[in-house]
This record gives structure tokens, sequence and C-alpha cells, in this order.
């Protein structure tokens, strides 16, 4: 299962004894054993109850004696093994083997950065197991995995405000943990993070942002648009920074147009694209400005600027700035 439905698991109280959690986002290997143990391990009884190994530094042996054993003054014992297909073959049989009989007092966690194995005790461990796959997550499970993280934290946050944080920071979760641990902290007594939070304290300007640069943009308002990038540059945001998110904006436009011309509602191209529905109007309306050889253009500039902007000697703002020519004369 992937890491969204191992959390949709979790909220439904549906627990397993034995679980295998692999994966490239080593973040979100971390959260889910973090999760996982907190769940079954109350804090109060976690040093008589709680044991973690590496795979290269233990021997079977100690890991079967261990979770063979009682928890002490708690519902279960929890044993996490972390890089396990470290382990010498011997052990990782002796481990498979004991995996087929854990008993329901104990609940064992084993991790890999590893994802694909030829080991047989390893395959027969997974078998046993609830796997759980961390890789990067899409553009379209960002926003969820936003609000999930400010729901664990004890806040509520607006679909607005999700929307904003994940268009100004991207997909890296580490980045987006910063930036909402930041809003955190500055929210005084307030329980929620709204789309003003995040404009003031995520990004580089209080008064112009993508969205407006975009809009500017996507209206064919060159004098706006030129107007905003140079604001955004003075505030210090990075020009690769504003490159990656018009890309995003108009990959976006793309799949919209292609959505519409299959005839898919507003809420599967918000599903799609990952675009909040009360968005679509205005996207809908931009894509139409466009067509689909303006948009085959226009990702042509943006890989000669991303070029431009890596190797040329051209200032990254005549080169941002050319960009935005081209992109409303199409």
């Amino acid at each position: 299962m992937t890491y969204l439905q191992f959390l949709n698991e979790l909220s439904k109280k549906k627990y397993h004894l034995v679980y295998y959690i692999t994966g490239k986002e080593e973040y979100l290997v971390e959260d889910a054993v973090k999760r996982l143990v907190e769940l079954f391990c109350e804090e109060s009884t976690r040093d008589f109850n709680l044991d973690v190994f590496h795979g290269d530094d233990v021997e079977a042996g100690k890991i079967v004696e261990i979770a063979s054993s009682y928890p002490m003054m708690a519902e279960n014992r929890t044993v996490v093994v972390k890089e396990i297909h470290r382990m010498p073959s011997g052990g990782l049989d002796l481990v498979a083997k004991f995996v087929e009989r854990v008993p329901a007092t104990t609940r064992m966690i084993f991790t890999s950065s590893k994802p694909e194995s030829k080991n047989k005790a390893i395959e027969k461990i997974k078998k046993r197991s609830c796997q759980v796959i961390c890789n990067t997550l899409y553009d379209r499970e960002i926003p969820a995995w936003i609000n999930n993280y400010v729901k664990k934290r004890g806040f509520t946050i607006t679909e607005e405000a999700v929307h904003l944080i994940h268009t100004r920071v991207g997909n890296n979760l580490r980045e987006i943990i910063n930036e909402i641990e930041k809003i955190l902290v500055n929210l005084d007594n307030k329980r929620e993070i709204k789309k003003e939070d995040v404009q003031e304290l995520v990004g580089i300007s209080r008064s112009f942002n993508i969205f407006e640069l975009t809009d500017a943009i996507g209206a064919k308002d060159l004098n706006k648009a030129l107007y905003i990038l140079d604001r955004m540059l003075q505030y210090g945001e990075s020009p690769t920074g504003i490159l990656a998110m018009i890309t995003r904006h108009f990959s976006n436009l793309m799949k919209v147009k292609g959505a519409l011309q299959q005839r898919k509602s507003y809420e599967q191209i918000s599903a799609l694209t990952g675009i909040p529905k009360y968005f679509m109007d205005k996207t809908v309306r931009m894509a139409s400005n466009f067509t689909f050889e303006d948009l085959t253009r226009i990702f042509s500039y943006l890989l000669e600027t991303d070029l431009a902007l890596k190797t040329s000697k051209l200032k990254p703002q005549i080169a941002m700035e050319s960009l935005l020519i081209q992109i409303v004369n199409c």
C-alpha cells in the first residue's frame, strides 16, 4: 500500500502485527515508523517495551528473544528493525521463520532503503507483513499530506492555504514541514492556518505571489506580469524557483485542456491536477487563452530559459523577462 493508504488505515484503526516499510522518500519512512511507535507503545512504558535495532548491528537471535517476550505493564511490545536487508542471510532466515508466528502482544516494524530484494527470506518477511511503500508523493497527493500533517499537529488549515503552501514550496516534504512549523509558531492563539498566514510568512513578497504572476501571464497582461516579476526578484525570490512554479502552472493548463477535451467534470479535473475546485473556473479561462500549439511552444521556451539560467552569462532577470514576453505573445 502507499503511504497515504497507510494513513487511511490508521485513521480507521486497522492495524497489523508486522509492517515492512520501504521507499525512496526517507522522511515518509521515518514518519510511518514514528506513527506506529506512538500508536503501539505508550510513552510511559517505552523504556520497557520499545526496542530499536539496526540490521547491520544486531543478531537475529536477540530480535527473536525480545519479540517473543511479554510486554511490561502494557498491551504491546514493539520491535523496530531498521535496514533489515543489511542482516546476514542466516539471520534473515531466522527472522523470517519467527514472523510466521509473531505473538499477538508483539508489533514488529521493519524498514529498508532497498525496495527491491532477491533475498528469499526478505520476500517471506514481506509476504507476512503489511507492506508500506513510501515513494515521493505526486503533486495531487501533497494537499492531503499537508492537511494530515497540520491535523496531527492539532491545527486546521483552509484549502486555499494548502494550495498556496504547495505552490510556493513544491513537493519537498521537509521544506513543507519547515514552512508549516514557521507558520504555527506565529499563529499566536489561532488554531487555523489561513491563506493570509501563508502569504505573510511563506515566500518572499507579501504584495505579490506566484498566483498573481500566473494570473497576469494567463490574462496576457505583459506590463503587470513584468512588474510583479520585478518585485518578486527584488524581494529575493530565486529565478529558478519562479520558473519552476510557472512550469507547474502551464503543466496544469495542459492537463486541464486535455481533460476538458475528454469531457471530464471539474471534480475529475481537480483530482487529476490537485487544483482546488473553487479555482477551476479561473484556470479553465486561462487555459482557453492558449491552444495546444501555444502550450507546446511555451514548454520549449521554459526549457530554453531553464538552460539559460543554468549555463548562460545572461542576467537571470533578463532571461525571465524574455520568457514572459514570449509567453504573452503566443
